[in-house]
């Protein structure tokens, strides 16, 4: 005859190494599809870390022009990825448009990226409400977000004459804030 305690001895005894089995396999498998999950560098992209050069890339105008970042010329450059349908780059979209108007003149510029699915359908009215004076440009094909490491936006990299990346931003930022117009005016300064 088996007492309630015996029988809870019983069963724990057979639970437990189940349990520990099962746990083990379960982490197993995450650990497998994490390494798998994890696609290799794809040749020509880049670890977006500070100091590190970003690789030539080509971007496409809403009139149908190309441009390459090679044909930028300015001392420090902002890029901004961004979509009319994210609140996060809408509120801060004015401050980007402010801190351009007051460095351009000194060797600072934006390019923006737009990511929207259909752009060419529904920029015209959100550049005029934003008060976008620059050029916003495509990534049509996708590979300029994909060389960035695009996963969420807004994503702003600001970046020197080469190309070497000097800061990094995820998420919404306000671009008038002293501190990042001080290290702006540094870097326009070196």
């Amino acid at each position: 005859m088996t007492t309630p305690g015996s029988t809870w001895r019983n069963l724990t005894k057979v639970l437990a190494p189940a349990a520990a089995i099962l746990v083990l396999v379960v982490g197993g498998l995450y650990l497998v599809k994490i390494s798998l999950g994890r696609a290799p560098q794809a040749p020509g992209s880049f670890e977006l870390n500070i100091g590190n050069t970003v690789p030539e890339f080509t971007l496409s105008s809403l009139a149908g022009g190309e441009l390459k970042l090679s044909d930028l010329k300015a001392k420090v450059l902002l890029v901004n990825f961004w979509a009319t349908w994210c609140e996060a780059c809408l509120i801060e979209m004015p401050s980007i448009v402010s801190l351009r108007a007051r460095y351009l003149a000194k060797g600072f510029d934006v390019i923006s990226i737009n990511v929207d699915e259909n752009p060419e359908s529904i920029l015209g009215s959100s550049l005029k409400r934003l008060g976008i004076d620059f050029p916003v440009y495509l990534d049509k094909d996708g590979k300029t977000s994909e060389l960035f490491g695009v996963h969420g936006i807004p994503l702003t990299v600001v970046m020197d004459q080469q190309r070497r990346i000097l800061f990094v931003e995820t998420g919404e930022r306000d671009w008038n804030g002293e501190e990042i117009r001080e290290q702006i005016e540094r870097w326009l300064a070196e």
